[in-house]
Parts: structure tokens; sequence; C-alpha cells
């Protein structure tokens, strides 16, 4: 039974002389009083004024302070020794309000002032209690509890001491987890330091780029012995990675070792990996070389930041926990210290219920299809882009789960561990954050008293690169990883799984991350996926993940299976049907679990792709994979789409729940003929014309590649923009004229974009030494639908400019339609002027007049058929594009190939509808304000900044600028869509005043127009055609082939 204490209490206050304060203190202290009772004194405000209490047990803020000074020093009263105490205690009270929820407690700043004054107090003078916050989501301390009063948790079913008037707080009760869990969560957030890693960064970025810088400077002394050295340390890199490792990355990689040793050291003290690990040991050897020739490591410099790692890692003793820590390392640390090498990387951490689903899919299908599971003998388990290790980690903890449960053994994980399962990377840094992770989880699993024991399966390389030719090297620093590697190679793999790479090459010529070639894979990709593909452009069949699928197929040979979390793309895109053909035929039973998120989608296209399952971290499609080869004759796809408008977190709900392929509700598809899976194609479509075959010629549109260069709503701006870049480019080869190595020459130059934007045809030219004259004029262009912009044209800086000058002329225009491929609904636009690339998205061109002898050719169904002319064909064509039940009716063919025309009935109509329709568009500048719309205008200022709706979902009306507002607006005419989203948005998102975050050049549409009015007229005037164009497509006859 509990011993009962007696509670006494006495106030204090100002109004008090020294006498009674002193005699209430005297009280308060008294050592004889009953052992029973506590004592209380109310209003210690006091406390500050410099008394002394040693055996003062506690105190308790119930309101906020004056100041933090205040609250250190009644702080400091409690924390002095005394005989027979153990420890001074701070209280905070909490009040929970009856359906408070655990997300939103402690929101309010206000009522719970106190709490984040005295926390805040106590970090600013104690650096433990610092990292102890810093660590709160990961480990429970010993130093902060959060007890739950009033009816307690454990006497609630206690009928002795529970009466009819102890009130019962059920929710708190049964979801005090929750709730203390909240709280923790709410105090990382509030007071945590979550810029401390980052300022960190910031310092060994310097430290860095000084070593670096050092050793570059060393090896400019071909003689000098260390310069002899440190190019076999170059050599043995490139053999175990590849050709592509210079100098430069060298001396980076051996600065992130020696930076980041002393982290993973104070993270795993209790582990020798630094010194076990063959790469670390490798790296250890140069180190040393280069410290005889006077290199200094600084790490002194950077000896807080250590401590600072060590005390947060003080107490966390699960490898779950310090993993987290490794991963906030990573994303607040080293994206800064190291930011070129892990924008190269471009890992994304793959969430645990993607992994433990791909885990527990392939252990499911082991079972189901070959009678083993993952802890059988001789089933080998491969991640060849392993990144931090997680799928290593989590197939661990799965067999960890399945010996509690008694269904293997220790040694059954043991054997696994020791010989079975293997891992490859690329990256250094994430090679030891992968090794250290997994070596972490087996230590924990196998106990302390066995001792660490080095994951001997882990290899860095190149995975691409490595079963690309015969090794024959004598490796001198990288012997034992080398080993490593050619045992795994003859090793027959059962399981190969992982997060592959994404890359699909350099997103700008300014960042020097030029996808590598790979001939023996890149030639297995020619022989299959792109053999059977008919796309014309096949290069992202040459995309990382894909080349991962190639690779992973070809290296199970006969029987396997693949589980991959991948870019889905693959799965209904246009260049993919050879994949998709190949698949099909290797492998025979298919499960394609689409996660969606594809973000590259606009409006309600891209509310239904829903959440991003990698978040920030790509804005692709995923898809999980799970491919298998069993040798039988079966060949299948089970296909299952996670449905329309899920949040991230809906999506890893199912996943969680769902735990594995053999839960879910598979659709089995029957691939048709054009190798498509889904969103599978008319039978009867490919009999009509295609608009390829009608035209003789077609154009895309104008691609420059460095759009705020060449685009500008100023005419004056885009051509100065223009040609100062062409004076920066022409400076660049004279500076530079002296290197004659062409790939030195490209590193040297400039690759800053607020000076130039490089690109693939620009190198060329440089590479050439070729100069540009200034001599190109500024042009009228179409940048977005009902979008102009001056274009600055001259070819030498427009990545891709096909025929454009040719092809417009005072009476040409061209129907430009939707490429293929695209996810946005179909659309067409015409024009008069020459069109970007997106001004349809990746948009073709089929024009009325190709500046040659005629329009069509002698093969002409459609005209033959209907008796049109050329002119009316075109408008013919115009009219059915817009026709809502051909869009209906061939929605998947329009998606995945250029239109076909079919013979309609009622053509004439056709023909004068869409001759309205190209009138209607090609004026859209000067259209009637639509009946009942209000303009209200405070005063005549017509500047636009950024035009907004009120709030979300009110339509009727557009905040032009603080002086105009236009209201009134018919909602339906937001039901004209082009390319993506409503005309009128387009007007909205394109008439603002932008700053490109690259180049810094700002884009100002008020430049545009001499006519104050312009942007407010053409706002008014996009609505009229917007509402026109829906009343005349409504017009368009019914959708009738003619047999």
């Amino acid at each position: 039974e509990d011993e009962s204490i007696h509670l006494s209490m006495r106030h204090a206050d100002g109004q008090m002389n020294a006498l009674q304060k002193g005699e209430i203190l005297d009280w308060l202290a008294n050592p004889n009083k009953p052992a029973d009772e506590a004592r209380i004194v109310s209003n210690v405000r006091f406390l500050t004024e410099g008394i002394d209490i040693p055996t003062l047990d506690a105190v308790i803020f119930l309101s906020p302070k004056k100041s933090q000074v205040d609250i250190v020093q009644a702080v400091g009263r409690i924390m002095r020794k005394a005989e027979g105490k153990d420890y001074g205690y701070i209280i905070l009270p909490i009040v929970i309000p009856t359906g408070e929820k655990p997300e939103t407690i402690l929101d309010n700043n206000k009522n719970y002032e106190t709490v984040w004054q005295v926390i805040n107090a106590l970090r600013s003078v104690d650096e433990r209690f610092e990292a102890m916050i810093d660590k709160l989501n990961m480990a429970k301390p010993k130093q902060l509890k959060v007890i739950g009063v009033g009816s307690a948790p454990d006497q609630v079913n206690d009928q002795d001491k529970t009466t009819e008037n102890t009130p019962v707080q059920t929710e708190l009760e049964f979801e005090w987890d929750k709730f203390e869990g909240a709280i923790f969560g709410k105090i990382v957030q509030k007071v945590g330091d979550r810029k401390y890693l980052e300022n960190w960064s910031k310092d060994v970025a310097k430290i860095a780029e000084r070593q670096i810088n050092w050793i570059k400077n060393k090896l400019s002394d071909k003689k000098d012995p260390i310069s002899l050295e440190f190019k076999k340390f170059v050599s043995s890199l490139q053999h175990n990675i590849n050709e592509s490792i210079d100098e430069n990355q060298a001396a980076e990689m051996l600065s992130q070792h020696l930076i980041t040793k002393p982290i993973f050291e104070a993270l795993f003290s209790e582990y020798s990996f630094v010194n076990q690990n063959p790469v670390s040991q490798a790296m250890e050897s140069i180190v040393s070389e280069l410290e005889k020739a006077g290199f200094a490591k600084e790490q002194e410099n950077l000896e807080p930041l250590y401590e600072s790692v060590r005390m947060r890692a003080e107490g966390i003793e699960k490898a779950e926990d310090k993993q987290k820590i490794i991963v906030t390392l990573y994303d607040k640390f080293f994206k800064t210290a190291f930011k070129a090498t892990t924008e190269r990387l471009g890992i994304v951490f793959t969430p645990i219920e993607v992994v433990d689903f791909i885990v527990h899919s392939v252990d499911d299908v082991l079972k189901k299809h070959f009678g083993k599971s993952l802890a059988s003998k001789d089933v080998h388990i491969l991640d060849p882009f392993t990144g931090t290790g997680t799928f290593i980690v989590r197939t661990l903890t799965y067999l960890k789960e399945q010996m509690d449960a008694g269904e293997i053994s220790l040694a059954d994980i043991t054997r696994k561990f020791m010989k079975e399962l293997h891992a490859n990377e690329i990256i250094l840094l994430s090679y030891y954050i992968s090794a250290i992770n997994i070596e972490a989880t087996f230590d924990e699993i196998n106990g302390d008293a066995e001792g660490y024991v080095p994951f001997e399966g882990i290899v860095l390389t190149d995975t691409f690169e490595s079963t690309e030719t015969e090794d024959t090297l004598d490796d001198d620093y990288f012997g034992t990883n080398d080993k490593r590697l050619k045992r795994q190679q003859e090793i027959p793999i059962t399981a190969i799984i992982g997060n592959p790479p994404y890359s699909s090459g350099q997103n700008s010529g300014n960042d020097d991350a030029k996808n590598l070639k790979y001939k023996k894979l890149d030639l297995a990709i020619e022989h299959s996926y792109a053999k059977y593909s008919t796309a014309v452009n096949k290069t992202s069949l040459y995309d990382s993940y894909i080349r991962a699928i190639r690779w992973s197929s070809d290296r199970l040979s006969h029987k396997g299976i693949i589980g991959f979390v991948s870019n889905g793309q693959y799965i209904d895109s246009r260049s993919a049907d050879g994949l998709r053909k190949s698949l099909y035929v290797e492998f025979n039973h298919l499960y394609i679990f689409n996660l969606r998120g594809d973000q590259r989608t606009q409006g309600e296209t891209s509310r239904k792709e829903g959440g991003k399952i990698f978040g920030s971290g790509s804005r692709t499609p995923i898809a999980i994979s799970i491919l298998v080869k069993d040798g039988s004759d079966n060949h299948e796809v089970h296909y299952h789409d996670i449905g329309d408008y899920l949040t991230r977190d809906d999506k890893l709900s199912i996943l969680r729940d769902k735990e594995s392929i053999l839960n879910i509700d598979w659709q089995t598809i029957l691939p048709d003929n054009n190798n498509d899976w889904i969103n599978q194609r008319d039978k009867n479509y490919n009999k009509y014309l295609s608009i390829d075959d009608i035209f003789i010629s077609r154009a895309a549109g104008l691609k420059t590649n460095r759009d705020s260069w060449t685009y500008n709503f100023s005419c004056e701006g885009v051509k100065k923009n223009s040609e100062e870049m062409i004076s920066r480019y022409n400076s660049e080869i004279d500076r530079l004229s002296m290197i004659n190595d062409i790939q030195t020459r490209q590193k040297s130059a400039n690759k800053d974009e607020k000076f130039i934007k490089w690109t693939r045809a620009l190198y060329q030219r440089f590479d050439r030494s070729e100069k540009i004259d200034l001599n190109g004029y500024v042009v009228s262009s179409m940048y977005r639908p009902f979008t102009k912009k001056w274009l600055y044209f001259k070819k030498e800086i427009i990545e891709s400019s096909g025929n454009m000058e040719n092809i417009f002329n005072d009476s040409n225009k061209g129907i430009i339609v939707q490429g293929s491929g695209e996810k946005a609904d179909f659309s067409v636009l015409i024009t008069e002027n020459i069109p970007n690339f997106h001004y349809v998205s990746t948009g073709k061109g089929f024009y009325l007049y190709n500046n040659e002898s005629g329009l069509f050719n002698d093969r002409w169904n459609i005209n033959r058929e209907y008796e049109l002319t050329e002119e009316e064909t075109f408008y013919y064509i115009y009219g059915i594009l817009h026709s809502v039940q051909y869009r209906q009716k061939y929605f998947n063919d329009l998606q995945k190939a250029l239109p076909r025309i079919p013979l309609l009935k009622n053509k004439e109509k056709y023909v004068e509808i869409g001759r309205e329709l190209a009138d209607l568009h090609l004026n859209y500048e000067n259209q009637p304000i639509w009946e009942d719309i209000e303009v209200e205008i405070l005063k005549p200022d017509y500047r636009v900044k950024k035009m907004k709706h009120p709030k979300k979902g009110v339509l009727d009306t557009i905040i032009y600028n603080d002086s105009i507002t236009i209201k009134n607006i018919p909602e339906k005419a937001y039901d004209y869509v082009v390319n993506g989203r409503p005309a009128i948005e387009w007007i909205i998102d394109q008439y603002q005043v932008k700053t490109d975050k690259k180049s810094e050049i700002t884009d100002d549409p008020n430049n545009f127009s001499d006519d104050p009015k312009y942007i407010l007229n053409l706002l008014l005037s996009v609505i009229t055609v917007s509402m026109r164009t829906l009343e005349l497509i409504n017009e368009l006859p019914e959708f009738e082939i003619q047999e």
C-alpha cells in the first residue's frame, strides 16, 4: 500500500518584511519536519534573491516570469546538493482541455508561455539539456518525464481505490502514449535547435575546400612523389567505381572521409567500424601518405561539432534511433557541407512502409513460387543501390521478427548476414552510412556478448560498371573491396531489391552531372527495350531506373525476383512500350502496384494523383514492381492502382495495412497489340489517317533551354539579356583559349547561372572555340496559351529552333497539338506566331503553308473524299480536334500518339465551326467584354504584380491589383481548359512580375505593351474567348463516322 503524504503550504509575497520571510523559509527548510509531510511555499519570487536552501526538492512554475534570469536563478536553488537528495525537480503543469487532440496540444503559445520560457531558459545554460531536447523524438530521456495525473491509467481499474466521485478522463487514459509523444514532439518543434547542424556545415564546407585545394596544388607538380601516389589512389577508385572518377572527385572523397570519420566514431563509439571497414582503411592509407607531405587535417576546429554529436548520441541505444540521427545528419548537415556530392547523388530516403512492403512481398513470393523464404539457405539477396542501407536493415529486422516468433533461429540470421546479404553503393558518404546502419542492426540482434561483426557483403562500386568488363587490375588501395565484389559476382542472386537511382541526365549544362555511358548495359537495352519500342525518341530508355531494371533482369539469369520501388512512368508511357513487352516476355508474374503521385501534372489531374510518396524528394509517379521469373510458361501482369485523391500518409497507411502483395486485390491484365497495360487504345483508331500523314511537314515548338535569357515581356530587356550572355560566352572563349584539353576547358568555364546558361549545344560550340555574333533579332512569340512574349531569335543560343524563321510569314498559321505521352487531357491551339515548345505541352505544329509548292500530297484521302480545299481541310481538322465526343472516345489514343482524323458526316459544319474557333483564338486579344461582368476601378492604376482570387474556390472574382477588381465572372468560363489549366488561369499565372531564381532576371509583364490597359483588357478578352469557345464546341454536330 502506498504511503500517504501530508501536504502543508504557506504563502509569501512582497508585502512581508524580512523577518516574516525568514520565518517561512526556516519552516520550509526545517530538517526536523515529520517524514510524511511535504512542505510547499507559494509565490517564491524571493528564490531569486540569493536565499540558500540546499534541501529544496522542487520548483513549480505556474505563470510566466519577467526574465529568463529569474528562471535560471530559481532553478539554481533546487539544483543544490544535500544529504539524502538525489534529484532537484522542475515541475511544469499542462492542463489538457476536454476534447483536445494530441496533434494540437501546446499549440496556444499564450496559454503555455510558461512551458516554453522555462525550457528555453534551461536550454540556454546547459548544452546537455539542449542535446536531450534534440533527441526527444528518438528516445525517452531519463531527465524529462511527462506524468498523467487525476484519474491515472493504473488506477482506473482498481475498484478498491476508485470512488463514485472520482472523475474518469477516459480520452486521456486511452490515448496517453499519444499525448506524451505529442508533448515531446512539440518541445522539439518549439525549442529544438534545428539550425545547429546547418550552421556547422558552412564551416565544414570551407575546411573541405581548403583540403581539396591543398591536394590539387600538390598534384600540379607531376614529379612530386605524392602526385604519383595519389595517381595510384585515383586509379584504384576508377577500378572500383568507374572511369569517370577524376582527381577532383578523389580529393573530395578524401575530405568527406576525414570530416565524417569522427562523426561516425562519436555515434557508434562501441564499434570499430572505422578501423575494420576496408574502404575506410584504404582512405586512411592515402591520408597517411599525404600527411608525410605536410597535409593538415584541420579537424581541431570541428571538435565542438563532434562533441555535440557525441552528446546527442548519449543514451540512444537502439540501432533504429541511431539511424534517425544519421538521417538527420544527412539531411541537415551533409547536404550543405558536401552540396555537389549530394546533388549528384540524388538520394531520397525510402519510407519504411515502402521498404517493408517490398521485403514482405519478396518473402511471400519466394514461398509461393519457389517453396523457399528470405531466411532459407542459399537465398542470396542483393541491394545494388543501397543508399543508406534501409532495405538490408529492414530485411534483418523482418528476420528478427520471425526469430522472435520462433520461426527461424539466430543461426539463420547470422548465416544470412555473413554470407547471403549483399549491397552495392557508389557514393562514399552513403556507403559509410549504409555499412554502419547494417552492422549496428545486426549487432543489436546478435547481442553485446558476441561483439562487433563487420558486414562483408557491402561493396563500394558502380553497380552498372561492375559488370562491364572482366577485372584484371591488382588493386593497391581497395584490394579487399575488390575481392568482395568478385565474390559477389560469382554468387547466383535469388532476389534483387531496392530503390534504383532516378537520374535522367543533366538538368542543366551548368551542373556537370552528365550521365555516364555503359557500353555493355546500353547495348542490352538497345537489343530489347529500344528494339521493340515504337517511339522515335528513345533517350528515356537509358534513364537510370530503366538501366537498373535491365541490369537486374540480366543478373538474375533464369530464375529469381526483382523488388523495386521506382519511377512509375514506364507503366503507361509511350516510349516504354518496348520495355513493357520485354518484361512480359522475360518474367512470368509481374505485380505492379501504382502509387501514383505524378506532380508534373496540373489542376484536377494533379489532385487525383495525390501525395508524393517520397515527399519533396521526387515529383515523378512512383510504383512498386515485384517481377518474378519462375521458369514456367505463364506470363501474367497483375496490376493495382492505389486510388485517387490520396495523401502521402493515406498511401503509406495502405502499404502498412496491406503488408504484402498477398493482400492486394489485383487486376490481371492482358497487354494489347500496342504493348499497353493500362489505358489501352481503341482498336479502330489506327484505321484513320494520322495528322502526320495529312501534312507534308511538321515542326515542334521552339526550345531554348534558357528561357529566362531569351524570352521576356520587355523587348529591350530580352535584347540586353541575350546579348550580355553572348558577350560573356565570347569572353570565356578568350579567357580559356590557352587550355587545349576540351574537358579541362569545360570544367574551367564559369558555370554560375547568373553569368551564363550552358547547354549541350553551347558546350559543343565552346569546344570548337566558335564565337557568336550579336546580330540576332527580336520577334513576337507565343510563350504559353494566350501569352505573348518577346523572343531574341538567334539560332546559336536556341537549343532547338527547327525551321521556325522560314515557317512563319504574314499569312501562315499552325495547329499546335499536344505531344504524345503527356498526362494532361488532350489540348490543341492555333497560332500565327512562333510557338514555344510548351505553348501546348511538348507541342507538334502542323502549318497551313510550308513555303513549298503546296500543303498536301497526292495521298490525302480526306481531301479527295470530301472535295475540300486545303484551307477547308485545315479548319475541318481544327473543328474535329475540339469535339468533346472525339476527345472522350479516343482519350487514351490521344495521350499516346498523334491525332488521327476520321471521315465524318456533316463535314461542312465542322469546317464552319473550326474556322470560327480559329478566328476567335487568333484574335484572343481583341474580344468584347462578356455581358454582366463588372470592373471596379478605385483609381486608374493598371500595373499588375500578381492577380489572384479573393480566396480558394471563389472563381467569380479576380483581384487585378489594389485598385481594380473584376466581378461576376461566369464560373463556366473556367471549363475551357487548354494545356492543363483554364485559359483564364493562364493569364493569372503568366502575367505577374517574376524573378528567375537562377539567373536573377526579372520578367515584368507591364513592360510588354505601350498600352497601360493591355493586361486588363487581355484578361477580359480571354474570359470572352473562354465562354465563346464553349458555345462553339457545343454547336459541333454529332460525332458520326462515315462508313
